[in-house]
């Protein structure tokens, strides 16, 4: 067989493999392979539309595969987990262990074989055969390496993601005559290669790298099944993969690494392997298509107003109508009732909240008739269980706030997952990478990195700090830094609703040292309050971070603030006070966020800060309503209701006005009732709203009585809530 990279090991792995007996040749093996692989894409057609679904923007494929005509990559596919925002130099002698951008994770990308779908599918889109002579120059290259000793190929997340893109590109150019038999043995003998090292090593992985693994070996199992004996790999990936269903996802739907990202790409591993069951005209499992409606809808309720993810742990801002759509095209339109579009309208003058109890996250979506739909996701989610928190950030009881406008308060994402960038030095006689011992020497040899290594981004993005929550000087929360000793606990209560008023409370416990108690009361759709309660075995700096998204900056003087936009003429008044007096401290810092893995953009945060304390409780307001350039601003009132000759904590009345709303609040802090004037109530949040001056609706939640001169409301049930017009119930 003419141009074939010897390859022993391989050839007798397929040749163990095979179904039919005898002495076969090597180019009786292709004839066979040729003839009996099974299918991927239905038809094997860019034309379907479940590849259309998968590749919604065919002239990317065709714009990256002319990319690689310059020996140039860059990842780019939708959902592509290390995206890259501009192109890198291969060079015409592939070095697949080489990371030019300086990150480690863009060798992985590469050796996962995206690019190779690009080629593959660009050859039949174009009819073009260049594209085809790069795919089999790439292909016989890796092939060759791939008998070599590396750390790339003991990577069995790579060997998942390689399998099944092989078998995606493979499929589209299979009966193309200028493939030689060469490539065909090349493909085949590889796809054998990692099929039997993922068959070997199930059950040693969790979280997503298991579903990549299992999903492709099963893909391949199918993909196959004519030519070898699948029979061991197909068993046991099944058994397998009824497992980690079991044990990895939660019985909200989460996937247990509680990453929405990661998440996603787990429904889109399944849906492939859903694909090409279809395709091969089998009968889809019913288990795996109601796994995939379950996880999609977990997508569909923490979707924001833009239909983005939220970008929590390791996650990028992806689009969930993406997912969707390509869950639609490979079940078909008998699904499509099970979908809930991630753009879709919330009913005006309701506040809906979904709650993934396991995971903890709570959702609240609220509509107005002029800025279209407000989000607020409460996270209460604590860190994962052991051997799943590596996507995690040290992000206990924060909260995001976007719009359909804009991402207010965000989570900055993750950027990178290299803690260095280190590049190969070519000019030496021997390839090596610098550590982190050389940064000055790199700055000099690689000036781009420069910038890069001036401190460490992969933890400088998953620190407290940087999200929506409070830092103990300054400090990760426990268990997030190198002393997996030191953990921290999160329980989260149930939400309380009625109308448009939800309160919901998490508690961290940390390492033993200190307790947070944050509580959320949202009033839909003026404003969210945040109470947070410090208690510490010793005194220390308690820092409250507001992460602004991009295009927003805050002003603050005296506890009360503007957060506004520089992109366009609105913003959000804001307040802030510590329950008893103590001194806080503002400061707007320069900040970063990134919304994709290899970009980041700059922000701000507001840090406000309470020094030298050993309990502190915070009270933080933050109007949800947008306000215009020409407009009244929305004023915020904190004042305290004490009680004469107590040292607890006191309550709290708030005055919230704008142009729309006239709402007088309460807050009791303290053990005892809320008394304030004519207006008496033992519930924790209680609302007065007032139509031109004249009192309109009432409500409160967490009690069982409001009453105001000599008019009472009631809810009998304990720690109840109501919600009502002067004159009539909700």
């Amino acid at each position: 067989m003419g141009n074939r990279a010897p390859n022993s090991l391989a050839i007798e792995l397929v040749r163990k493999q095979l179904l039919m007996a005898g002495d076969l040749s090597d180019s009786e093996v292709v004839a066979v392979f040729r003839s009996g692989v099974g299918r991927f894409w239905p038809n094997s057609d860019v034309n379907s539309s479940e590849f259309r679904a998968r590749f919604p923007v065919p002239e990317c494929l065709v714009n990256m595969a002319r990319l690689l005509e310059e020996d140039k990559v860059q990842y780019w596919q939708p959902w592509h987990m290390e995206k890259t925002p501009r192109p890198e130099k291969i060079g015409k002698r592939i070095i697949w262990e080489a990371a030019p951008n300086g990150d480690e994770e863009w060798s992985h990308a590469l050796v996962r074989f995206t690019h190779m779908v690009d080629l593959a599918a660009s050859c039949k889109l174009t009819n073009d055969a260049r594209f085809l002579q790069i795919y089999r120059r790439h292909l016989q290259e890796f092939f060759r390496a791939r008998v070599k000793s590396s750390p790339l190929w003991g990577n069995r997340l790579d060997s998942a993601i390689r399998l099944m893109n092989l078998a995606k590109s493979y499929d589209l150019i299979r009966r193309d005559e200028d493939l030689l038999e060469c490539d065909h043995y090349a493909i085949l003998s590889l796809m054998t290669m990692e099929a039997c090292l993922l068959e070997a090593k199930l059950g040693t992985r969790v979280g997503n790298w298991e579903f990549f693994i299992t999903t492709s070996l099963l893909t391949t199992s199918i993909y196959l099944e004519n030519v070898l004996n699948t029979t061991t790999w197909k068993k046991r990936a099944s058994e397998r993969l009824n497992e980690i269903i079991e044990s990895e996802i939660l019985a909200d739907g989460s996937l247990i690494e509680q990453v929405p990202m990661y998440h996603g790409q787990c429904i889109l591993t399944i849906l492939d392997l859903l694909l090409a069951q279809k395709a091969n005209s089998k009968q889809p499992s019913t288990e795996l298509v109601e796994i995939v409606f379950k996880m999609t809808e977990v997508l569909a309720k923490i979707m924001d107003p833009q239909g983005q993810l939220p970008p929590i742990g390791d996650s990028d801002s992806f689009d969930v109508d993406y997912v969707l759509n390509y869950a639609k095209a490979v079940l078909g339109p008998e699904s499509t009732g099970k979908f809930t579009s991630a753009k879709s309208p919330v009913p005006p003058g309701i506040l809906t909240f979904d709650r993934l109890q396991e995971t903890g996250w709570t959702v609240l979506r609220w509509q107005t008739e002029r800025e279209g739909t407000g989000y607020l996701l409460l996270d209460c989610s604590g860190k994962p269980a052991r051997g799943r928190e590596g996507h995690s950030h040290a992000d206990d009881l924060q909260f995001i706030f976007h719009t359909e406008r804009a991402n207010v308060l965000v989570d900055p994402g993750r950027f990178t997952y290299a803690p260095i960038f280190m590049s190969e030095l070519n000019f030496l006689p021997w390839r090596i990478k610098l550590r982190k011992e050389f940064k000055k020497l790199y700055s000099t040899l690689r000036p781009r990195f420069r910038e890069l290594n001036r401190q460490n981004w992969h933890r400088y993005f998953r620190h407290t700090l940087r999200h929506n929550t409070v830092s103990r000087n300054g400090e990760n929360q426990a268990g997030y830094d190198d002393s997996p000793n030191l953990m921290s606990r999160v329980t989260a209560e149930e939400p309380s609703h009625k109308g448009p008023l939800l309160s919901c409370r998490g508690v961290l416990e940390s390492a033993g040292d200190y307790s947070h108690t944050r509580e959320f009361l949202c009033h839909a759709p003026y404003f969210l309050v945040i109470v947070d309660k410090i208690v510490a075995k010793a005194s220390a700096n308690w820092t409250a971070s507001l992460h602004l998204g991009q295009g927003f900056d805050a002003e603050i003087k005296d506890g009360v603030g503007f957060i506004h936009s520089s992109i366009g003429d609105y913003g959000y008044s804001f307040a802030v006070k510590e329950a008893f007096g103590s001194n806080i401290n503002f400061k707007v810092e320069d900040d970063w966020i990134s919304p994709e893995y290899n970009t980041k953009i700059p922000s701000k945060s507001l840090r406000i800060s309470v020094p030298e304390q050993a309990s502190s409780t915070l009270i933080t307001v933050i109007a949800l309503e947008t306000q215009h350039s020409g407009e009244r601003r929305a004023t915020i009132e904190l004042n305290p209701i004490r009680i004469a000759n107590s040292a607890v904590t006191p309550n709290f009345a708030l005055i919230y006005r704008s142009p729309t709303a006239e709402v007088d609040a309460y807050l009791r802090l303290g053990e005892q009732s809320l008394q304030s004037g004519d207006l008496s109530t033992d519930a924790y949040y209680s609302a007065i709203c007032r139509n031109n001056q004249t009192l309109s609706r009432i409500g409160f939640l967490q009690g069982t009585y409001l009453e105001i001169g000599k008019n009472r409301y009631t809810c009998e049930k304990k720690d109840g809530s109501m919600y009502q017009s002067v004159d009539n119930a909700d």
